[in-house]
């Protein structure tokens, strides 16, 4: 649910402050999230920990395509962005594959719990790295209006697809 109520906000928020601002910001509620579903196990640190976790999903869900078609068409070799796409998702589903067996592991011979708290060390890199990306200064990437002003223009727009 939060991701879904997340999702439009951090959209404009990326429209209006940049793609990498949002995308850092992102990494870092994650990093909290994992330290709020860490703190003991309740369904109340369960529950915050989710809200985090959704936030910072919504945030980095899209930026990182956007960023790196805005950067392509910066260079000029927006035409390779199919193939540099297909190779994105070829990399996450091999990380995913690496992933889950580790996790698994740790589960198993340490506690699930630290499974989650191991899941800090690459948010921490992906925030670390974040920092050096440099976004490409196009004008007309920017959105110069108001993020209430973005927020009403989504929002009518959503209304006339859905008819």
């Amino acid at each position: 649910a939060s991701v879904f109520i997340c999702e439009i906000p951090s959209g404009t928020l990326a429209d209006r402050f940049g793609r990498k601002k949002v995308m850092i910001f992102g990494y870092a509620i994650n990093f909290v999230a994992v330290f709020v579903y860490t703190i003991q196990p309740s369904f109340l640190c369960f529950a915050l920990g989710e809200i985090f976790w959704g936030m910072g999903v919504a945030a980095m869900s899209g930026a990182d395509e956007a960023f790196l078609y805005e950067t392509l068409k910066a260079l000029g070799k927006e035409q390779q962005s199919r193939q540099i796409f297909g190779r994105m998702g070829s990399i996450r589903t091999f990380c995913i594959a690496i992933a889950a067996p580790v996790g698994s592991l740790i589960a198993k011979y340490i506690s699930i719990r630290e499974t989650m708290t191991f899941f800090a060390i690459p948010l921490s890199l992906a925030l670390i790295l974040g920092l050096f990306l440099q976004e490409p200064n196009d004008k007309e990437i920017r959105v110069h209006q108001s993020v209430k002003a973005i927020l009403q223009q989504t929002l009518r727009y959503l209304k006339y697809v859905r008819g």
